[in-house]
């Protein structure tokens, strides 16, 4: 008759095998990455990104404008569509599609400075630093921002014909 040790041992070996096979299919709930909702500074300090539930995904919308250089209402100027070059940046979507992934939030980020999309990682570094990390294809080849945490009490900025 096997002692406890070993029937202990053969289930948790048999646990870490089925595992990924229970996460897969539903039997065991997968880990969550941890709740990046909340208002954002950027990395340069020149704006606010609030990040909130958008249906079944999270997006971050622009919601202050703080670069000096800017002028009032600025538009999308430098976008690669000419079509979307009049568009406010006030209230434009520049994180979307986020999913929780267990480790992150995956989706796509949108640089206005560039003009461009890119695919994006997030995840919190601490409760008030969320490291930002957009790339095209491989993520070793992808560029890193820390965004700092900011209370509610920003001043927000009006979409023009609101």
């Amino acid at each position: 008759m096997p002692s406890r040790a070993k029937l202990s041992l053969s289930g948790s070996l048999l646990l870490l095998v089925l595992s990924p096979f229970a996460i897969a299919t539903g039997l065991l709930p997968a880990r969550a990455a941890t709740d990046i909702s909340g208002i954002w500074l950027g990395q340069e300090r020149d704006g606010h990104v609030e990040i909130k539930a958008c249906g079944t995904f999270l997006c971050g919308n622009v919601i202050s404008i703080l670069d000096p250089k800017l002028p009032p209402n600025p538009r999308d100027f430098y976008n690669q569509k000419p079509e979307l070059r009049s568009r406010p940046i006030c209230q434009l979507e520049v994180l979307g599609n986020l999913k929780d992934t267990g480790d992150a939030w995956e989706g796509w980020v949108y640089d206005p400075r560039r003009g461009k999309s890119f695919n994006v990682d997030v995840k919190l570094k601490n409760p008030n630093t969320l490291m930002v990390h957009g790339y095209l294809g491989m993520k070793l080849l992808g560029e890193t921002k820390e965004w700092t945490r900011a209370n509610n009490s920003i001043r927000r900025c009006t979409r023009p014909g609101n």
